[in-house]
């Protein structure tokens, strides 16, 4: 990734910034603030100031160990351990897989709060209640919504399985 944003051409882009993560659900807001706190300037884009999904969360391990690596060790008494996954293949076929260490199932509200309140705490990412869309070009990519228009040099697309930021 770039230390600095890719310039603007010609005035057309009202932002630069090192990385642009278009969804602000849990991937895409811990995507983001690693890469604010990896020293990137970040844009998040997310069409909705709320939390789309009133679900609870499976966290795997390896997504525990992200939380608390973000400073948001303190979920970890929120929730419950999670120590192994049942895979229900259909009506007459299940198995359990035991974790290596534990995973957490969590209220995605409770996440989505303490990954809200990370976000306003951390300078070097602004956020965009837009739905964008994305473009590669030669020094990275240009995301637009209606006439505004952002560049970044890295793109992360996290909106989900029926996102379309990276349809091209």
């Amino acid at each position: 990734m770039s230390s600095a944003p890719p310039s603007a051409d010609e005035g057309a882009c009202s932002l630069a910034f090192d990385v642009a993560v278009i969804g602000g659900g849990p991937a895409g807001a811990a995507a983001a603030l690693g890469a604010a706190r990896a020293g990137h300037s970040v844009a998040l884009f997310e069409p909705q100031e709320e939390p789309d999904k009133p679900c609870g969360e499976g966290i795997l391990p390896a997504g525990v160990a992200v939380l608390v690596e973000l400073g948001l060790a303190d979920l970890l008494a929120h929730g419950r351990a999670l120590e192994r996954i049942r895979y229900v293949l259909d009506s007459e076929r299940e198995f359990e897989v035991p974790l290596p260490t534990p995973g957490l199932a969590l209220e995605r509200p409770v996440l989505a709060a303490a990954l809200a309140q990370a976000l306003a705490s951390e300078a070097r990412i602004s956020r965009f209640t837009r739905r964008v869309s994305s473009t590669p070009e030669e020094r990275g990519f240009r995301l637009q919504s209606g006439t505004e228009i952002w560049r970044a040099h890295t793109l992360i697309a996290a909106d989900g399985l029926q996102g379309r930021s990276a349809a091209w």
